[in-house]
């Protein structure tokens, strides 16, 4: 944490996490992961196709997958 100026690990982002795609290559997380707007998935405004398809499974109430 202190190597990337941080201090505290809730200052830890998808800015600051790496990821190995190829033998010489790496990824920030963040350009890998979908991210959505505050209220986005709430408003129905899905922008990703994983959303569109899983947020209409989620439930409250369990982590168990609620019907479609």
């Amino acid at each position: 944490m202190q190597a990337a100026g941080l201090q505290h690990p809730r200052e830890i982002t998808a800015a600051h996490i790496v990821r190995r795609h190829s033998e010489e290559g790496v990824k920030l997380l963040a350009n890998l992961l979908p991210f959505v707007r505050p209220g986005e998935l709430l408003a129905g405004e899905m922008s990703h196709r994983v959303f569109s398809l899983y947020w209409p499974m989620a439930r409250a109430d369990s982590f168990s997958v609620g019907p479609v």
